[in-house]
């Protein structure tokens, strides 16, 4: 039961080294908290923490969906959501031994959602961070319109310890996926070098025991 509750929080398979999946549950735990407490504190209502100087109907939601499609908590709930079902995919698809030399993928497809969320952060906001004020020159409104951010520094520091987690998480996906890789191709190099070696003895045995023959008989089995 320990061991399944690591593999969850990790987001690796069975068989990926003891320290790497303490450190990836460390991380999704603290991204855990940190979203939580987020919600709680600063994006109640992010919304209503936009305030735009004009008065006419519709401008307000028109302003905010132009500087935020995607509210940086909506993304990272998301991002959470999608690494608990693979967790949970995990859990099921690689406990069977027989999956035991595809360690690698998990740790692969883990970085793919890091990377994902990390690529979709920087694209939606042209950056890390939302800009604490902005002009606003979308219909219905007056233009221009001045809008400001309140909270924005608390939810810039919100934003840059989930993407900083995110970051640590994915490099650590990306060097583990780097070792495993390295070690299966020594590997794979140590066990070629031996049957070389094999195969060199065994056709020398074979001549000298060929030469033994014909020295003694005068058969000489290659004709």
């Amino acid at each position: 039961m320990d061991t399944e509750i690591w593999i969850f929080l990790s987001g690796t398979d069975w068989y990926v080294p003891h320290l790497l999946k303490l450190v990836l549950s460390f991380l999704f735990t603290l991204r855990l908290l940190v979203l939580v407490l987020g919600e709680r504190i600063a994006w109640k209502d992010d919304l209503s923490d936009l305030v735009c100087n004009s008065t006419r109907v519709g401008c307000h939601s028109e302003c905010y969906n132009q500087f935020s499609p995607l509210s940086p908590l909506t993304l990272c709930s998301l991002q959470m959501i999608f690494l608990c079902v693979f967790s949970l995919a995990n859990l099921w698809y690689f406990r069977d031994i027989t999956y035991r030399q595809l360690r690698c993928c998990s740790l692969f497809a883990k970085g793919l959602i890091e990377g994902a969320f990390l690529f979709t952060c920087v694209q939606l906001y042209s950056g890390i961070f939302r800009p604490s004020s902005f002009q606003c020159n979308l219909a219905p409104c007056e233009q221009p319109v001045t809008c400001h951010l309140l909270k924005s520094r608390l939810k810039d520091d919100f934003v840059l310890l989930m993407v900083s987690a995110s970051l640590a998480s994915l490099s650590i996906c990306v060097l583990a996926v780097c070792l495993l890789l390295g070690k299966w191709l020594y590997n794979k190099g140590s066990s070629g070098e031996k049957l070389f070696k094999k195969l060199c003895l065994n056709y020398y045995s074979q001549g000298k025991n060929a030469m033994l023959m014909q020295s003694q008989t005068g058969y000489n089995p290659c004709i």
